[in-house]
């Protein structure tokens, strides 16, 4: 007890305790925010790294930095302060990647321990080896970052007198020099402890040894596997390799680095070899990497790999400008429902900035990567320019392509662009955004509400981009009709009724529900057509298949299997086996096929190998993940595909779930696999009745919804009382029957789907909004509004009752307008 009085006795101790907690405290202030234009990370640096300098100060004018003065600990305070400094710093300066959890966490408890051995003598004899042991652990980090910041020693040293801020580069080595010598000290006393150190120190060194030797293996194994299966004919070696490997593995974080893993440079040690806002700091991947030959897969089949396993595309999205150091800054989203006629239109307002100040303070470009429902179609984009909003014009792909590539690669002006992509997804990129000025652009998107046996639902639209993690959203729900929600969470709170707000931070996953109401009777009319929804009741055909062709992976279980061969009977069951050989699966068989699909995570079937496609029917499990049709393009197996469909043929498949892969998803949108999902109990009844879901669709008939719904076009003149996202979802949908064929045969030049697009106003593999910053820019790329068209889909008036303070504006308002009209009158009546 008496020891531990002393010690906060000490007044230089007690004020570097207090200035530590203090600045540890700034790291955890988030960087950013939204009512925040200002950067952070260069004024909390600036108060950590001054009063480090003045905790010098103190220390040197009180003499505890002398020898003999018990200065150890205030001093070991003075450079765990420091290390805070240096991380607000890197905020800016970006030495070094954004650290993984593990290692951050790490650090804290290495800074954590070197405070206890102010209080070692009072600490029981189990702790005081811990300690030791975790100042082992310690002295190998702090090593690792001295070798990791090695290259900038000299210029550091240069830069000294102009510069104190190079000091930080010294940090490292500078606490590997004084862990040593507390540990000598501290041993001295109790010199029976000692083992302990070394113990920690020989775990950190034989952790990173076994790490770097079981990435050396993995690595091997991978380049083998890659070798050998790129000999295959019909599925590249990429795909081989994105379907076997197992998520979390030594094999993942291999294929990652370099994507979303720093790993050292050819020239530099233990520096970076690229710049990205993806990449994470790793230490254990760093110096498997440095111990490791490169790995001799190509970086592009690598980025192919991880869109397979994780559908991050939008990591490897190709760019005109960077994107580092941008972040979401807030989330505007007004949802209006359309309960009775299944349909909801979404309109996203989001405010992108610049988050931190850097050494780079350049242009940068934001590009967001939308996921929405399917059979979701965007039907609006505007961009504010100059603080005015500017509405998006629907143009070719082709041209609204050009124009952006060229304006922003060549003029640097003032654009925005949606593309559509495979997968039900879409890509707006938005130019220029600079430090201290954000932007801003809306996106619409039009989509089915999602129906079931417990009610409709509504999703949220997810997108990936800059940082969300720490910005605001504000969402407001619109109700059209009569009932009101039933499951909306605790975020939200009923304005009045149909009307629902929350203001919270970022959430990706909130939906809410309502009971499911009659359709409604009415329709929508534009240029001489109308359009009605209507139940499409589910029908069946005939249909016995003459062959079964079986889409295996890993998610099937044995019973699922065998019932189905069972169910097969006499008629001849098949699978492929590599992606290429056909394989009649029997009794002799089965076990063996089954143990060959369990190492599979997911399934690309390659349906060009059916020889009997109106009479085959393939039965699979599908999965979330695989390969996109973007991420195919250009293999051997996407043009065979191609070539197959081409060819006008239509294949049945059913899967045992209800979702589908991107790949299915895809080729589902454009019509060239016809699909039906439910339980193995009702698949096991089509075969026993011989039938088969059929596809009520025609030129003026469109299903939607997974054929729960149908859009009619016809000339029947009824009253318009549907939304106009009726015709926009119709369009939408007809565009990718008439046309998906053509988009897999790479023949996307179809100048009717871009006039019908026009028309609707919306996105699609032929048609994209786009918005130039004058109308000289329109000119020059021949990018003109239809005069027939909807134009950009908008919110509708809700009728709310103004809030109090709104009324209080408006009255103030009009007494303003009044007092201005009046003004004259009243001074001659004064006079």
């Amino acid at each position: 007890m008496k020891h531990f009085k002393q010690v906060f006795r000490d007044r230089e101790y007690v004020t570097g305790l207090m200035i530590l907690f203090a600045s540890a405290a700034m790291l955890l202030i988030p960087v950013g925010g939204r009512d925040d234009n200002s950067t952070m990370g260069s004024p909390l640096f600036v108060l950590v790294f001054a009063a480090a300098i003045i905790y010098f100060v103190v220390l040197a004018g009180s003499g505890r930095l002398r020898k003999g003065r018990d200065g150890l600990h205030p001093l070991m305070l003075l450079l765990m302060t420091g290390l805070v400094s240096a991380f607000l710093l890197n905020r800016g300066m970006f030495v070094f990647e954004p650290s993984t959890p593990w290692f951050s966490v790490l650090l804290v408890v290495c800074c954590l321990n070197y405070l206890l051995f102010n209080f070692f003598p009072l600490l029981p004899r189990w702790l005081r080896y811990l300690v030791l042991f975790g100042s082992g652990i310690s002295l190998a980090c702090f090593l690792y970052l001295g070798l990791y910041q090695m290259p900038l020693y000299l210029l550091s040293a240069v830069v000294v007198p102009a510069l104190g801020l190079s000091l930080h580069t010294f940090l490292p080595a500078v606490i590997c020099v004084y862990t040593i010598v507390l540990v000598v000290r501290t041993t001295r006393q109790f010199p029976g402890h000692i083992p302990a150190f070394w113990f920690g120190l020989a775990a950190a060194v034989i952790t990173v040894a076994i790490y770097c030797i079981s990435w050396r293996n993995a690595q091997v194994n991978l380049e083998n596997n890659y070798d050998s299966k790129s000999h295959n004919a019909a599925l590249p070696g990429w795909l081989m390799l994105a379907r076997e490997t197992e998520p979390g593995s030594i094999q993942e974080k291999i294929l990652q680095s370099e994507i979303n893993f720093d790993i050292p440079g050819e020239m530099n040690f233990m520096f970076s070899s690229r710049r990205s806002e993806y990449l994470k700091h790793d230490p254990l991947v760093m110096m498997a990497a440095f111990f490791s030959p490169k790995l001799s897969i190509p970086v592009e089949d690598r980025e192919k790999i991880i869109r397979s396993m994780y559908g991050e595309g939008h990591v490897f999205e190709d760019r005109l400008w960077s994107g580092f150091g941008l972040a979401t800054d807030s989330v505007t989203t007004t949802a209006e429902l359309w309960p009775s006629f299944r349909l909801s239109y979404t309109d996203m307002v989001i405010n992108v900035k610049v988050q931190e100040e850097t050494w780079w303070s350049g242009q940068r470009e934001g590009i967001y990567t939308f996921q929405l429902p399917e059979g979701s179609v965007v039907t609006s984009l505007s961009l504010w320019i100059d603080g005015v909003e500017q509405k998006g014009v629907l143009t070719s792909k082709g041209k609204a392509d050009s124009a952006y590539r060229t304006i922003v690669g060549v003029q640097r002006r003032d654009p925005s662009v949606v593309h559509w992509m495979e997968g039900n997804r879409v890509s707006v990129r938005v130019f220029p955004i600079v430090p201290g000025a954000g932007r801003k652009f809306r996106i619409g998107v039009t989509s089915p509400l999602k129906e079931s046996t417990d009610g409709i639902t509504y999703e949220r639209i997810r997108f990936d981009g800059p940082d969300h993690s720490l910005a605001d959203e504000q969402v407001r729900i619109v109700v059209h009709g009569d009932k009101p929600l039933v499951d909306y969470g605790s975020n939200f709170a009923m304005q009045k009724p149909g009307r629902y707000v929350a203001k919270k931070g970022f959430d990706a996953d909130w939906q809410v529900g309502m009971k499911t109401e009659a359709l409604a009777a009415g329709g929508f009319a534009f240029n001489g057509n109308n359009y009605q929804l209507v139940k499409a009741e589910k029908t069946f055909a005939r249909f016995a298949p003459s062959a079964i062709y079986l889409d295996l992976n890993n998610s099937w279980q044995r019973s699922e299997f065998d019932q189905v061969l069972q169910a097969a009977g006499n008629k001849p069951v098949y699978t492929f086996t590599d992606g290429q050989t056909l394989v009649a699966v029997d009794k002799t068989n089965a076990d063996d096929m089954f143990e060959v699909s369990k190492k599979i995570r997911f399934s690309v079937f390659p349906f060009y190998g059916i020889k009997d496609p109106e009479s085959a029917l393939v039965i699979g499990k599908s999965t979330d993940v695989s390969p996109d049709l973007g991420t195919l393009k250009g293999t051997v197996f996407m043009e065979k595909t191609a070539d197959y469909f081409s060819g006008g043929h239509t294949i049945r498949y059913f899967s045992l779930t209800d979702s589908f892969s991107p790949y299915l998803r895809s080729l589902r949108e454009f019509r060239v696999v016809q699909s039906d999902s439910g339980p193995l109990e009702e698949l096991l009844k089509l075969l026993a009745r011989s039938e088969f879901a059929a596809r009520n669709e025609s030129a003026d008939r469109i299903l939607f919804n997974n054929g729960q719904y149908a859009v009619e076009r016809g000339k029947q003149e009824f009253a318009s009382a549907a939304p106009d996202h009726l015709l926009r979802l119709f369009a939408y949908n007809d565009i990718l029957a008439r046309s998906g064929r053509r988009v897999l045969s790479k023949d996307v030049e179809d100048g009717y789907s871009v006039q019908e697009a026009s028309e609707a106003n919306i996105v699609s593999p032929f048609s994209s909004l786009i918005v130039l910053e004058t109308q000289a820019d329109y000119d020059r790329f021949n990018i003109q509004q239809s005069k027939d068209s909807l134009g950009n889909a908008s919110v509708k008036s809700t009728g709310s009752v103004p809030e109090p303070h709104e009324w209080a504006l408006i009255v103030l308002g009009l007494l303003l307008i009044l007092y201005m009209r009046f003004k004259p009158a009243l001074s001659i009546v004064k006079k």
